[in-house]
């Protein structure tokens, strides 16, 4: 069986091997540019998140050394925290965002509410009857947003059924886990502002 030589042919979107001589000079300087700057993106991808996982960890370190010299036990979740250069000049910023997802009682949640939007016909504000409709949408993996939830459960309700609802919408929401996000700052000129130090390819850098 005659081996193929990978060099002398290019793979299309198909998966079909193409020869070479039979691709356009175009064609192949296009998919070369291409690959040349997907290539880049996925090493600088690598550097970014290594940065972010050493800046979280220097962050704990500070935090242990400063425990203990006061002699304490740091355990639990880790918190939001911000940290100041001496000077004023920088600040970084380090933040847990928790995600939140429902179990089943959400749908008997969501059946309550509907149940009291209905039930007070005519009566329902036609804001309150759009704000159900909206807290229950779900995205195309079929997922709750919880701050469309949050939004109904700001609403103060005096109804037993709306009551029963919210207690049903609280029960179902549960920590799937909690994402840690660090941000870093430079203060503008001599005024109490900062702006953010970019790392999102597409901001004006």
């Amino acid at each position: 069986m005659t081996e193929i030589n990978q060099n002398e042919y290019m793979t299309d979107a198909k998966g079909r091997l193409i020869p070479k001589a039979m691709v356009k000079p175009q064609d192949q300087l296009r998919d070369q540019t291409v690959k040349i700057i997907v290539d880049r993106f996925k090493k600088s991808q690598s550097v970014l998140k290594d940065c972010k996982v050493k800046s979280m960890q220097d962050i704990s370190e500070l935090e242990e050394i400063v425990a203990e010299k006061y002699q304490a036990k740091l355990g639990g979740k880790k918190g939001n925290l911000t940290l100041y250069s001496f000077d004023g000049k920088y600040k970084v910023v380090r933040s847990f965002a928790d995600r939140i997802v429902f179990n089943e009682a959400a749908k008997s949640a969501e059946a309550l509410f509907k149940e009291c939007v209905l039930e007070w016909g005519n009566g329902a504000d036609p804001k309150l009857v759009t704000l159900v409709n909206y807290a229950f949408e779900t995205d195309k993996q079929g997922n709750l947003s919880a701050s469309k939830i949050y939004g109904l459960l700001r609403l103060n309700i005096q109804d037993e059924k709306w009551q029963r609802a919210k207690q049903a919408i609280m029960d179902s929401m549960n920590v799937a886990y909690s994402k840690g996000y660090i941000r870093v700052y430079e203060r503008i000129g001599n005024t109490d502002a900062y702006k953010a130090i970019p790392l999102d390819i597409a901001a004006d850098l």
